[in-house]
């Protein structure tokens, strides 16, 4: 989870602001450095303050369930602005996957990772085939 977490973050950081001036092999070895001292930091805090780590992982799989949600059943509603329902109901589900967890840790864990690996896997295998579109 820690690595997701700070290898996403590291690598839009890297997309933005460091390959725009120079693409060598040398950056993508750096990312991937920074991304695996930075995973293991986060990693070794989490396993400190475990509660911590149950929270966030209840909160990430709230968030993953909202975006499956906005495919099969939020799509439909309509507001105005378009991306305030979206955004708010990603909010709710995000806090209360947070709260959720705190109560219920060990089938919390179990849900929360299996839509946190369907989600990446089915984002993964959209970028590679093309034609899904992009939730955000």
């Amino acid at each position: 989870m820690s690595f997701l977490l700070s290898g996403g973050l590291l690598v839009v950081f890297a997309d933005v602001f460091l390959f725009q001036h120079d693409s060598s092999i040398y950056w993508a070895y750096f990312v991937l450095f920074c991304c695996l001292l930075i995973s293991i930091i986060i990693g070794l805090l989490l396993v400190k303050l475990k509660q911590l780590g149950i929270i966030m992982c209840g909160a990430a799989g709230g968030f993953f369930l909202c975006v499956m949600m906005n495919y099969l059943v939020f799509w439909r509603i309509q507001s105005q602005p378009s991306w305030l329902f979206f955004y708010n109901m990603l909010l709710f589900f995000t806090v209360l996957g947070a709260i959720m967890a705190y109560e219920f840790k060990d089938h919390i864990i179990i849900v929360s990772t299996s839509f946190i690996g369907s989600y990446i896997t089915v984002r993964s295998l959209s970028l590679i085939f093309g034609g899904f579109p992009n939730e955000f």
